[in-house]
């Protein structure tokens, strides 16, 4: 009877996990987008809880752009040079998204 719960516990947990994956992916769709001469610099501190929800949105349009990303703990002199106060930051052509931020929002940035 232990053996059933503990494989029907598992179960759950790997359908949950699968559907939160899926989703993560179609939630962050960036495959439109043309980043042909588009500067982007996304600044983060390792324990920023905005940082982490932001990581998904990073991780996906890195895949179809070039992202220079600072660890402003770690480089905090780029980040000053930068005038960031504040983590996340995203600068896509000059122009500042401070925490956490949308598909759209860098979407129009980028399509600016």
């Amino acid at each position: 009877m232990k053996s059933i719960i503990f494989i029907s516990v598992i179960l759950l947990i790997l359908i949950v996990s699968t559907q939160l994956i899926g989703s993560n992916t179609a939630e962050y769709d960036f495959s439109d987008l043309n980043c042909s001469g588009v500067s982007i610099m996304y600044f983060y501190q390792p324990g920023c809880s905005h940082c982490v929800k932001m990581e998904p949105l990073v991780n996906e349009l890195s895949k179809l752009c070039s992202i220079n990303i600072v660890n402003a703990r770690e480089m905090p002199e780029i980040a000053l040079s930068y005038g960031i106060s504040a983590t996340p930051t995203m600068i896509i052509n000059n122009e500042r998204l401070v925490g956490e931020f949308t598909v759209k929002q860098v979407k129009d940035l980028i399509n600016q």
